[in-house]
């Protein structure tokens, strides 16, 4: 497990979500080096961006504007990009 956490970029050990233009906005995928029945928490959090994503376009489309802004500022945070969600894993039900 710390070998994971230690490479956090690890293409054959992530999930990774694409997202794709399209002639009416945007498609979006999940690619998952695991089989369909072996979810992991990396896993769980693209099914929940996905459906986020789908859910709230507005929202999202407005989030990618600020973040564009900040870049364009110079006000990107650097730092740790790492978010500890081990600690939701002791919740019975994610959803």
């Amino acid at each position: 497990m710390s070998d994971i956490i230690d490479d956090a970029f690890d293409m054959f050990h992530g999930v990774s979500i694409i997202i794709n233009p399209h002639e009416d906005g945007f498609t979006l995928g999940i690619i998952d080096p695991k089989a369909p029945g072996d979810s992991d928490l990396c896993s769980l959090v693209a099914k929940g961006i996905v459906k986020f994503v789908t859910s709230n376009p507005g929202v999202i489309y407005d989030q990618g504007m600020l973040a564009e802004a900040e870049i364009d500022d110079e006000r990107v945070i650097t730092g740790n990009n790492v978010i500890d969600l081990f600690k939701f894993t002791s919740k019975k039900d994610l959803n």
